[in-house]
């Protein structure tokens, strides 16, 4: 059988192509259409987060488990992820990073408008809240390839920079949250309660589909182009992780639960928690998350840069913030059951610069451990896994330990819990097989992998050399 090669489609599309894409204003569009779709999606994604509890209110009339209900949906939507990375990630690898993103942005934007259209109960029955669970799904498999894929793209665009990479790629999604906590906030203080949580999910798709548009003319990454030139395209790109990637594939799957256990706890759980057993409002409790994102987002370009200048080791890095985060749960929580707003803004602020730290370093962490040829399916799938069965699914889970248990503070103990997950993906099964050490860098300390180096080299000489061809016509 012949073997997948589309040489002939990259030869008519990028006759006039730049050989190094760090160079000039076309690079710094097209990362800026890149962050802006992440930034959308997310936005788009966390939506729903922030109005779980209106939601419940008017989707599910059940009391008592009425907020598990929305929050199970919440989780669904995690769940649907693997779906999508398994679908992106096939495309990203085979047939570009660009047509995954594009798919990716234009599905989250449709199914947020549907949400946003959605009828009550009371019109249409039962079939309000399936249709609900159906478009989450939906959101889902979105976000299954979208942000993995801005990691992917912005890492190889800065091989010699990771950090940089990992961090701008994190708080582009984090900005994306914030922007939804802005607009929540004001749709909350000018419209009834019954339409405000709808405004949001109206306004943001007329974003998404502006930038599915803008993204068809950005170009593909050179290791992309390089792998079409080689023949290097692998026609089942999962099928190669497993047979010879599985450690890096479990140690995605647990660096990216943990991560996920970080971020969706400050995002979603936690104006959750302090609405239910604090004194505070939802405006309060809006402002306060806001800050807390701010921290993110700034801890998270901090840590990056730091890591790039200082030729910090990832893995040294994600085990210390899994430890702080250990030994720092039981007071986040001490903070926030405090009920004052000074105690709830310092709880929410530690963990927010522990979650966008963590967040840079783990974007870096799993981009060294494939490489480009299958690096988005692995990472997309094990990532994926990885916050839809510990962080997709943590804030329903908390919510119902505290239910059954009737303790506020069991969500410091599965936050711990979390962080020993991180220890053991970072620190315990990588290290397990020596020859792994020797595929991303020699010393363990995933600085500058050589063999990165070598493939970006390789990648230059064959772009000149294919540019040289189609410039003299031979």
């Amino acid at each position: 059988m012949k073997r997948y090669n589309p040489l002939h489609f990259y030869r008519k599309q990028n006759k006039n192509h730049k050989i190094d894409p760090l160079d000039g204003k076309k690079s710094r569009k097209i990362i800026s259409l890149i962050l802006s779709g992440n930034f959308i999606e997310i936005f788009e994604f966390s939506l729903f987060g922030i109005f779980a509890s209106s939601i419940s209110n008017l989707f599910f009339n059940n009391v008592v488990y009425g907020t598990i209900y929305s929050l199970a949906i919440l989780s669904i939507g995690f769940l649907a992820r693997p779906i999508g990375a398994i679908i992106l990630g096939h495309i990203g690898d085979r047939h570009g990073r660009r047509p995954a993103l594009i798919l990716s942005i234009a599905i989250m934007s449709l199914s947020t408008f549907c949400i946003g259209i959605l009828p009550l109960p009371d019109q249409i029955g039962i079939g309000a809240p399936l249709l609900l669970l159906f478009l989450r799904i939906l959101q889902g498999v979105s976000c299954g390839g979208e942000y993995i894929g801005v990691v992917v793209y912005l890492f190889e665009y800065f091989p010699k920079k990771p950090g940089k990479a990992g961090s701008i790629a994190a708080i582009s999604g984090m900005g994306g949250t914030l922007a939804a906590i802005i607009i929540s906030y004001l749709a909350s203080l000018h419209v009834s309660s019954e339409w405000n949580w709808r405004i949001p999910f109206l306004f943001a798709p007329f974003f998404g589909f502006i930038i599915m548009y803008l993204r068809k003319n950005f170009d593909e990454t050179s290791f992309f182009k390089n792998n079409i030139l080689k023949n290097n395209i692998q026609k089942y790109p999962l099928k190669l992780v497993f047979k010879k990637y599985l450690y890096q594939f479990i140690a995605t799957i647990f660096v990216g639960g943990f991560n996920g256990i970080l971020t969706f706890t400050l995002i979603i759980y936690l104006n959750i928690f302090s609405l239910k057993y604090t004194n505070i409002n939802f405006t309060s409790a809006l402002g306060i998350n806001f800050i807390a994102v701010c921290f993110f987002i700034c801890s998270g370009l901090i840590f990056g840069f730091i890591k790039d200048s200082r030729n910090l080791s990832t893995a040294s890095c994600l085990y210390f913030i899994s430890g702080v985060t250990f030994i720092s749960s039981p007071f986040i929580y001490m903070a926030l059951l405090q009920g004052d707003y000074s105690y709830i803004l310092l709880g929410e602020v530690i963990l927010g610069v522990l979650a966008g730290s963590f967040s840079a370093c783990c974007n870096v962490f799993m981009c060294q451990l494939f490489p480009s040829n299958i690096r988005y399916s692995g990472i997309a799938l094990g990532y994926t896994l990885g916050t839809s069965l510990l962080g997709g699914t943590a804030p329903a889970f908390c919510h119902l330990l505290i239910e059954l248990t009737k303790e506020p503070f069991m969500p410091a103990v599965y936050l711990s819990l979390g962080a020993i997950v991180g220890i053991v993906g970072c620190r315990i099964i990588y290290p397990l097989k020596k020859k792994f050490r020797n595929i991303v860098t020699k010393d363990y300390n995933l600085k500058l992998p050589e063999c990165f180096i070598q493939e970006e080299q390789e990648t230059r000489e064959s772009l000149d050399e294919e540019h040289l061809r189609i410039h003299h016509g031979r």
